[in-house]
């Protein structure tokens, strides 16, 4: 938490009520994962290597239900690397954004 901006840290205690009753929906964690599958659109699916561990697990199981998806992992990062490691994540993101953009 120490590297990221106190404009974010105050939007995160700003949100953390909100954020309480997201994990009070019943349904929260439930992912509709024969929908993934037929989502035929490219998708990236970033972690990062220091993210708490059950965000590794959340991405082993989206990976392979999304069928044209890529998985990167932001060596050094956390959970929000567009926050705290722009100069790893911007590089990764931006040609995978222009490559959707291009004319087919």
């Amino acid at each position: 938490m120490d590297t990221l901006p106190d404009a974010l840290k105050q939007r995160f205690i700003r949100n953390a009520a909100t954020w309480s009753d997201e994990l009070r929906d019943p349904e929260w964690s439930v992912v509709d994962l024969d929908a993934l599958r037929h989502f035929d659109q490219p998708a990236l699916v970033t972690s990062g290597s220091e993210s708490p561990p059950f965000f590794r697990a959340i991405v082993d199981v989206l990976v392979p239900a999304l069928p044209r998806a890529r998985h990167v992992t932001f060596q050094g990062t956390g959970h929000v690397p567009h926050a705290t490691h722009p100069d790893v994540y911007l590089p990764v993101i931006l040609p995978f954004l222009r490559a959707l953009a291009a004319p087919a």
